[in-house]
């Protein structure tokens, strides 16, 4: 559309990568000949969780890279064309990271800035600990972030430039892109405006269903 910002899918970790090729391999099948394997599209949604990645929407990716066809895997027999491994590893890609935005990258190199205090172009993973507290949650799990971080951190100093640091940022999106699809649907519900924030003391209420679902729903239902 007219204005829309470009946006850059940050690359896969090797690890991922081997992975999903690992998959490929073990759910694809012989199109005789010579031709190369497929995988059909009904096993997508299994091969994608062998290689680790979970929640995957596949309605959410185009064609192009679903080979054909907008429902999930599974639906209306194989639901599309099978897919050569070139293909499903474009699929795992987005299924693993989240797209950033020019000025969502922006954002994120003023975070690194902010917080490469000696200027080394570099984060350990502690300062990367602080970093999403600072921008995701006070109580984003120490665990989680090193979990994230060292697939970007298996060969290296124990410290990742920006692209790596970007890299990482897209996958924890990723991985919480459902959780915060939940937590916008909450706050539609609850009637919070732009800026306020849902605190322990918010209860949802049945009027408040009625009153803001995207459904029509009775007092019944709700």
């Amino acid at each position: 559309s007219a204005g829309a910002e470009e946006v850059v899918l940050p690359p896969l970790p090797a690890s991922f990568q081997r992975d999903l090729e690992l998959s490929f391999a073990v759910y694809s099948q012989s199109t005789g000949g010579a031709g190369a394997p497929l995988l059909p599209r009904s096993e997508v949604q299994r091969a994608l969780m062998y290689a680790g990645i979970f929640n995957t929407v596949l309605r959410d990716f185009d064609g192009a890279d679903c080979g054909g066809g907008g429902d999930a895997a599974g639906e209306g027999g194989d639901g599309g064309r099978a897919l050569t491994m070139g293909e499903f590893v474009a699929v795992g890609h987005r299924a693993a990271m989240s797209p950033l935005s020019c000025s969502q990258l922006k954002t994120i190199k003023v975070l690194f800035d902010r917080f490469d205090k000696s200027k080394s172009g570099s984060l350990d993973v502690q300062d990367m600990v602080k970093v999403f507290r600072d921008i995701f949650h006070p109580q984003v799990a120490i665990e989680e972030v090193h979990g994230i971080a060292r697939e970007w951190n298996r060969e290296s100093s124990g410290r990742l430039g920006l692209a790596d640091f970007i890299s990482v940022i897209s996958r924890f999106i990723r991985i919480h892109e459902q959780d915060w699809c939940l937590m916008q649907g909450f706050r539609a519900v609850m009637g919070k405006g732009q800026g306020e924030k849902c605190n322990d003391s918010d209860k949802l209420r049945v009027e408040d269903l009625v009153l803001n679902s995207s459904i029509p729903l009775t007092d019944e239902e709700a």
